[in-house]
């Protein structure tokens, strides 16, 4: 299942964004989410994607990016210190985000 993620991946919208995260992770083994539309992120998204990731490996299920993160996502994740700059190393988190060894 493919979950696409609205232009304002906020605080604002984050119980709406918790709510179809929930609902595609029990119904579906695999889910997708696509990233492509956010113009503002903060880190309650970050933290959302985060715990839905957890929950998906503790159930056998498999939960990923449609594409890598960029623009205010990416930005977002720089600065939490998620993703690294471009030297090329990264957490295993910061993988994820950057779909990287997938």
């Amino acid at each position: 299942e493919i979950i696409t993620i609205p232009a304002a991946a906020t605080v604002s919208l984050s119980d709406s964004i918790c709510g179809s995260l929930k609902e595609a992770l029990s119904a579906a083994p695999d889910v997708v989410i696509d990233c492509s539309a956010i113009e503002d992120a903060d880190i309650s998204f970050v933290q959302l994607v985060i715990a839905a990731r957890h929950s998906a490996k503790r159930d056998g299920k498999s939960f990923g990016l449609h594409s890598p993160a960029s623009g205010p996502l990416l930005d977002i994740l720089r600065r939490s210190g998620l993703v690294s700059g471009d030297d090329g190393r990264h957490s295993e988190e910061g993988r994820f985000w950057l779909k990287m060894g997938d």
